[in-house]
């Protein structure tokens, strides 16, 4: 079909396209949630990896990635056996766990920030998306939920290391 146009239409069509291109690239740059540098990846391989502890119920693996200020708030012995507890009682299992997108956050969630004691301006802190079945045991009967939710994780500036921001509150939820 180019061969039918005039040269100088074939060059306005080319210049077209090529701005047309350049748009859909600067769009797709403008509106990522994250970039690799912000650590979309890490925080991406962080919450696989809390998933897959949660998974193989290694709880005490899980603690030791909270943010530090949450063991001041909550023992390593509470969380653990808030978690087999619960387990065991409910019958829980988490099946296919899938990281999603992650959004870098501007401040700290409301349940989290209560929990933190240093300034939260030294925390880069993301929102990933993560999808799993959760089967569990009430009432006698068998249950599974399809779960979407945002799992928060942060790390302060300058630093690699990913921590895990879980609400204590939780422990005082007896329904799974």
């Amino acid at each position: 079909m180019l061969l039918f146009l005039s040269s100088s239409a074939r060059v306005s069509l080319r210049r077209l396209l090529a701005k047309g291109i350049t748009a859909i690239l600067l769009s797709a740059l403008i509106f990522s949630p994250v970039t690799a540098e912000d650590g979309v990846e890490q925080a991406q391989d962080f919450a696989a990896w809390v998933y897959e502890a949660y998974q193989m119920q290694d709880f005490a693996a899980v603690y030791s990635r909270m943010h530090p200020t949450l063991h001041e708030v909550m023992s390593l012995d509470v969380y653990e056996s808030f978690q087999r507890e619960n387990t065991k009682r409910y019958q829980l299992e988490i099946l296919d766990p899938k990281v999603g997108v992650v959004r870098r956050l501007e401040e700290v969630p409301r349940p989290f920030a209560a929990y933190l004691n240093e300034s939260t301006n030294d925390l880069l802190v993301y929102a990933v998306e993560v999808d799993y079945t959760y089967r569990f045991r009430f009432l006698g009967r068998q249950h599974e939920r399809e779960i979407h939710k945002d799992v928060i994780v942060a790390r302060s500036v300058g630093e690699d290391e990913f921590y895990l921001l879980w609400d204590p509150e939780v422990i005082d939820t007896e329904e799974p």
